[in-house]
């Protein structure tokens, strides 16, 4: 039977994430093999906040691409969790990005973990 390693990793905690926020840089994955990200959105604040993530990937964490999506966060009147993603195609670096910022007046405060497996 093989044991993998498995690591857990905060991109970010609890942040308040608004139409100005965009996410800062990625953590080192390249000792692994597969991810996968969870998302928790809680306190919104706004008629019809709305968030966008990205699941990007990058070799020197300069240029980022794309990866995949991360289904959209909306109307969070309690705890909810997006859908995790399972990345198996990791680069160095992986981030979770907010593109395109919430709609004005609008927030929530967004914890985005990632579990790193070899």
């Amino acid at each position: 039977m093989a044991v993998h390693n498995v690591e857990t990793k905060t991109l970010f905690s609890e942040a308040t994430l608004t139409s100005a926020n965009g996410m800062g840089s990625g953590i080192t994955s390249k000792s692994f093999e597969t991810a996968i990200i969870l998302v928790k959105a809680t306190a919104k604040v706004g008629s019809t906040p709305q968030l966008d993530l990205d699941v990007e990937v990058s070799s020197d964490q300069s240029n980022w691409h794309k990866y995949s999506d991360i289904p959209q966060l909306n109307d969070p009147t309690m705890t909810y969790y997006a859908p995790a993603v399972l990345v198996s195609q990791l680069g160095e670096y992986i981030r979770v990005n907010n593109p395109a910022g919430m709609t004005s007046g609008t927030s929530m405060d967004v914890e985005v973990k990632i579990m790193l497996k070899s």
